[in-house]
């Protein structure tokens, strides 16, 4: 007879810890913003969701700030607000724009190149999210304490990386061996602007809007 053996499955686990540089403390809503991938050298099959990903927005703000996902994946930006929004992005690659539009289900963009993709409106300055879009199924969230897991990876050489959008991406190559388990706790400092600096659709500054304009 013969017996089947079990496939010894490869994980990475660890923490990340967030640190201000004069010390405050981290806000918790800091650790929802990061995201732990890891890249093997030899390219991987990547399927996108037959459903769209959504980002909201709501009180004039993006919900997830932070999303990942695999090159493929379809986006739709359904506007909860009772005012206008115009969802853009001018990242390479991934060139956008929504238009403007009212309450309801909203547009989509579909994000066929791997990159980070940064998210604005263009009514409102404020408003700021990012899309980071791989060519990885392996991906994680980490929670609120920051530890992360990595399961079923494929052994071979590949790079571990995290990322906050706050903070320099942490890159590490390594190479992953058949049933092993590694640590790896991981230090980021948050050194960026919470709403970076960053122009309208058409590259020029926002204009400070009257008190009564309908948006």
């Amino acid at each position: 007879m013969l017996f089947s053996l079990p496939v010894l499955a490869s994980e990475i686990r660890g923490q990340v810890r967030l640190a201000m540089p004069d010390g405050e403390p981290v806000e918790r809503s800091e650790f929802s913003d990061i995201v732990v991938y890891f890249e093997p050298d030899s390219p991987v099959p990547v399927s996108a969701p037959p459903s769209p990903v959504e980002i909201i927005t709501v009180r004039r703000q993006f919900e997830p700030r932070v999303t990942a996902v695999v090159t493929g994946t379809e986006i739709q930006f359904p506007n909860h607000d009772r005012i206008l929004h115009n969802v853009f992005s001018r990242s390479p690659g991934n060139r956008f724009d929504l238009g403007l539009y009212g309450q309801g289900e909203g547009e989509s963009f579909v994000f066929n190149n791997s990159g980070l993709a940064r998210i604005y409106c263009n009514v409102h300055q404020q408003m700021v999210a990012y899309v980071l879009v791989l060519d990885t199924p392996y991906m994680t969230r980490p929670g609120a304490s920051g530890r992360f897991r990595l399961d079923n990876l494929p052994p071979g050489p590949g790079r571990l990386s995290v990322w906050q959008p706050r903070a320099d991406a942490y890159t590490e190559a390594m190479v992953i061996e058949t049933g092993q388990m590694l640590r790896r706790d991981v230090d980021l400092l948050l050194t960026g602007r919470r709403i970076p600096e960053h122009a309208d659709k058409d590259g020029r500054p926002y204009r400070r809007r009257a008190r009564r304009t309908r948006y």
